[in-house]
């Protein structure tokens, strides 16, 4: 079996999970029984993740359950997927806010490479990952660019009384020189 290196960044978020191609919600829920549909669906040792849907509440750590790590599948997935592959060496680029990066550094590279070679399903399809993990900062280059000031904008709308909606783009600098652009990002919340 021929495997090619993929290097896929993950944005592990409280609120949403965030790759380059795709976004969506940090939720998963198991399910007992085969399931009737597959969309978006993780199977792994033999059962059945539903993720996306309803959000995660926040915790201590990210490495509690495996929440995370069967997130981090469908991440996988999604950007193999986009790339029409099905088994891929996968060197994660993932992050952690820098003020929980010293206390958490270890623990989330341990947690993400916990099984080194993985076979699971997403929506049915069959994938193998030889998973490595670099990278745990939020931020560019394992924390050694610093970023001084971001500038973008946000639109929202404001009814009262209503489902607001916003989307968030803009880039980050390091003094003058722009170091990286947001994808879209659309964010709901109701008041």
């Amino acid at each position: 079996m021929e495997k090619n290196i993929q290097v896929i960044g993950i944005d592990h978020g409280w609120s949403n999970m965030k790759t380059a191609s795709h976004i969506f919600t940090t939720g998963v829920k198991e399910i007992t029984t085969e399931p009737a549909f597959y969309d978006d669906v993780v199977e792994i040792d033999g059962k059945y993740y539903k993720v996306g849907g309803k959000r995660l509440e926040v915790r201590d750590t990210k490495v509690e359950n495996d929440n995370f790590y069967l997130l981090t599948l469908a991440a996988i997935a999604k950007e193999l997927n986009g790339r029409g592959m099905r088994n891929a060496d996968v060197l994660l680029s993932v992050g952690l806010p820098l003020t929980r990066f010293g206390a958490e550094k270890q623990d989330f590279i341990d947690y993400l490479s916990k099984k080194k070679e993985v076979a699971f399903r997403f929506e049915k399809e069959k994938y193998t990952a030889t998973i490595s993990v670099s990278d745990v900062t939020s931020g560019m280059s394992a924390g050694s660019t610093n970023v001084y000031s971001f500038s973008g904008s946000i639109y929202a709308a404001r009814i009262s009384g209503h489902l607001y909606s916003a989307s968030l783009s803009g880039i980050a600098y390091n003094g003058t020189t722009a170091v990286a652009e947001t994808i879209s990002n659309r964010i709901t919340w109701t008041p």
